[in-house]
């Protein structure tokens, strides 16, 4: 986290998550905005193929992001998650494993979205 920014802090939050605590800063930003052209861009989103990027530009080249590591962490997480499931007592629906698990299939998956996003 950055120690020293240029636009002002307009809240900071601390968000309980499954067993730790998210700080989130927001900060305010003035808007830039575009003087408004021709170019247009366009993105199908779907499973096996996550992004399809293409654009009316001639130079652009289309983008295709792959989907399929997202369907394989979350067909493991399933897997992993009812095989823990069953191994609970009485009608417990979560453990301290199971919470574990969950944020770390999530942050795998927002890793994942950011690298595609870039």
């Amino acid at each position: 986290m950055p120690t020293r920014v240029a636009e002002r802090i307009a809240e900071v939050r601390i968000v309980p998550k499954c067993d730790c605590y998210v700080i989130e800063v927001i900060y305010e930003k003035t808007e830039q905005f575009l003087a408004p052209n021709e170019k247009i861009a366009a993105i199908d989103l779907g499973i096996d193929n996550l992004m399809a990027v293409t654009s009316n530009q001639p130079d652009f080249i289309p983008l295709l992001i792959n989907g399929r590591p997202l369907k394989s962490l979350n067909q493991f997480y399933n897997q992993r998650r009812a095989k823990l499931q069953s191994l609970l007592k009485g009608n417990r629906q979560s453990s301290q494993r199971i919470r574990r698990l969950t944020r770390c299939r999530n942050q795998k998956v927002d890793d994942y979205l950011h690298q595609a996003s870039r």
